[in-house]
């Protein structure tokens, strides 16, 4: 989706380990070198290894870290002017919260999340003469991967167990809308540097999102259950048995984060939230 938009506007080199980029290169093995042939004005970061796609925890760090590492070695000797990364809010490390913010602290502690912080503590450092990093939630847009990539899998197998009564909000955001605000900012001429988050400015409940999942592929649920009778249960769990789960406080607990910044200084806009948006975003062509 980023590529598809940005070829609206620019000429695009693509760098990736499919024989169909106009670069080969793996992230996960890769020394650096590369024969660049052309100049080139931006780098737009997108590959990443996210969740349990990766082999093992180098290969997470080689794609997420070590490939950005060489990136910026190569914007420097080409002169490259502009790097963009897309990073996550995984770096806060946090389970539940309200508009977060870009200045809260990083305490992320997966692989995955301190990934992302080395990387951005890399580019931060980089000597260029503008960069941005881009902190994404919840993405919607065809074929997810992680979380969300899941969610929509089990629902259309009818493997979901639908926890009624779930008015947790999250944070969401189109693809398309990032990939339209990375297009914008390519085309200003004197391009911002920062870190900011990018969300929709609706945040949807827990079942909104698994409901908007469900409409647009025409499925149902073929268990229902009051998320009520849940917290008893984990609750006598906890007290009989001293048991914890986790991926309650996951699942169920509000987490959203604050893009106000990237709105009021870079002029960030996202489409309205609705069932049609949602389905439009899951089934455009990537």
């Amino acid at each position: 989706m980023i590529y598809k938009e940005l070829k609206k506007t620019f000429e695009v080199l693509t760098l990736g380990k499919n024989a169909s980029c106009d670069y080969r290169v793996d992230f996960s093995d890769w020394d650096g070198s590369l024969d660049l042939q052309h100049s080139i004005d931006a780098i737009v970061h997108v590959a990443g290894l996210a969740h349990n796609k990766a082999k093992n925890q180098e290969e997470l760090f080689n794609v997420n870290t070590t490939s950005v590492d060489y990136l910026l070695l190569l914007a420097l000797e080409h002169k490259v002017e502009s790097f963009i990364f897309i990073s996550s809010t995984a770096v806060y490390g946090r389970t539940f919260g309200f508009d977060i913010i870009e200045k809260s602290s990083l305490l992320g502690n997966s692989t995955f999340a301190q990934s992302k912080i080395e990387a951005e503590k890399v580019i931060e450092l980089g000597n260029l003469g503008s960069k941005l990093i881009l902190r994404l939630p919840l993405v919607v847009g065809p074929k997810p991967l992680g979380n969300l990539g899941r969610l929509i899998k089990s629902i259309f197998i009818g493997s979901h167990i639908y926890l009624s009564g779930n008015q947790a909000q999250k944070s969401v955001v189109f693809v398309s809308d990032v990939a339209f605000f990375i297009s914008q900012w390519l085309s200003e001429s004197l391009r911002k540097s920062g870190t900011i988050n990018l969300c929709n400015q609706t945040a949807p409940t827990f079942n909104w999102i698994e409901n908007a999942i469900a409409e647009s592929g025409g499925y149902s649920y073929r268990i229902r259950i009051p998320i009520k009778f849940l917290w008893k249960t984990v609750n006598w769990m906890k007290a009989k048995l001293n048991i914890s789960i986790p991926l309650v406080g996951k699942l169920f607990y509000p987490l959203t984060f604050s893009d106000q910044l990237a709105r009021e200084k870079f002029g960030y806009t996202s489409k309205p939230l609705n069932q049609t948006t949602f389905t439009n975003e899951l089934n455009s062509i990537d």
